[in-house]
């Protein structure tokens, strides 16, 4: 609880100076993190690409947390 009432007693420019810190520097200086596409992914793409020239496609990116479970 100590750390919390630390946190909460923290003058308010410390915070602000991390937000701004935390958004800028990665504008500045180039993060690379490894991106490797899922099978169903992989499928997707694969699929869509191999569709004629000029085909109509629809993709839903339908996400809702409460049916996430299901």
């Amino acid at each position: 609880m100590e750390f919390f009432i630390k946190l909460k007693n923290l003058d308010r420019r410390w915070v602000f100076l991390f937000v701004a810190a935390s958004v800028v520097l990665p504008m500045i200086f180039k993060f690379d993190f490894p991106v490797f596409p899922g099978k169903s992914v992989a499928g997707l793409h694969d699929f869509v690409e191999k569709l004629p020239e000029g085909t109509r496609c629809f993709l839903s990116f339908d996400y809702d947390p409460a049916s996430e479970p299901e």
